[in-house]
């Protein structure tokens, strides 16, 4: 158990046992905090882990790191409270951060994913789920980051929100299936503007081999801010908006309405009676084989750990028959 730790010099956490963490962790600038594969932080009710310093999250597939609640009860008895929303708060990446390295991380059922602005380095995320929010799952304000092999899904605003800076996304899943009420936001909302007053141009934010759905007929919102011109584009993507604009969509599906299989039909499970999801893709899925295999020489595997096929699927899972 830790009450209110605050790391202020470069610290590894045990991975032998789940730690709990009452009150805020703080990572103090120049510091990095280490979270080795298997570690399970257990966070109190509206803590969070703030970031000055350095965060590396070192995963693996077989051994993720856990961030979670620290309810391990339940509300009924189909229902745990690891799946309901604001069991903790978040992650605040500040700007003195320099190292934001995530690999292999399962973050869920807080009411922010992870924050990030004005953050000096790079920001890397791979092979990380983010699932389960009551507002943003990944917000990017003038960042440049490089986000590939994430599922990022079910948040009360959107999934994914940038502003500014330059993004990366390759083999994403990001699915807007948020439960907990009908004015969820977007599944992406990309800005030039953060409150529609304040300069943040982007410099690129590009989607390669992405699936991105939703409820809502249109799933990608962007705001022009003062500028003529939107720098967003998707590559070889199934995308849940309007792809007929070659100017931001090469290549791409879209997720008609009038598809027969669409938005939550293409994954194994969406279970809005016991709030459990599997985002796998359903044998019937149209998003099986539209990948282009040229992305594939980057990520070879999916999130799983699972070798992609030559004609790949989009999204963060490549499709592999349910036994």
């Amino acid at each position: 158990v830790m009450k209110s730790p605050v790391i202020t010099s470069d610290t590894s956490f045990s991975n032998d046992l789940p730690i709990i963490v009452y009150d805020s962790l703080v990572i103090k600038e120049g510091a990095t905090l280490t979270l080795p594969a298997g570690t399970t932080l257990c966070i109190h009710n509206y803590a969070d882990i703030n970031v000055h310093g350095n965060l590396r999250i070192e995963g693996t597939a077989d051994k993720p790191v856990i961030i979670r609640g620290n309810r391990m009860d339940r509300l009924f008895s189909y229902l745990p409270y690891d799946r309901l929303e604001k069991q903790w708060s978040g992650i605040r990446v500040f700007d003195s951060c320099t190292d934001l390295t995530i690999d292999h991380a399962d973050i869920h059922s807080g009411s922010y994913g992870i924050y990030a602005t004005d953050v000096k380095g790079k920001i890397k995320i791979t092979n990380t789920s983010i699932h389960n929010f009551a507002w943003d799952g990944l917000s990017l304000a003038n960042c440049d980051a490089l986000i590939a092999n994430c599922q990022i899904t079910n948040c009360g605003g959107d999934c994914v929100s940038i502003f500014g800076g330059k993004q990366e996304f390759y083999y994403c899943t990001i699915a807007q299936f948020y439960p907990w009420a009908a004015d969820r936001g977007n599944a992406i909302t990309a800005s030039n503007a953060i409150g529609g007053t304040i300069d943040c141009i982007i410099e690129k934010a590009d989607f390669y081999n992405c699936l991105i759905t939703g409820y809502a007929n249109d799933e990608v919102m962007g705001d022009f801010g003062n500028q003529d011109y939107l720098n967003i584009h998707f590559f070889n993507s199934l995308v849940n908006t309007d792809i007929s604009d070659p100017t931001y969509f090469t290549e791409c599906t879209g997720d008609s309405k009038d598809a027969e299989i669409r938005h939550e039909k293409h994954f194994r499970t969406i279970d809005t009676g016991t709030y459990y999801y599997d985002f796998h893709l359903d044998s019937l899925s149209r998003a099986i084989g539209i990948a282009s295999p040229t992305y594939s020489a980057l990520y070879p595997l999916d999130k799983d750990g699972k070798k992609r096929s030559d004609k790949p699927s989009v999204g963060c899972y490549e499709y592999v028959e349910k036994k």
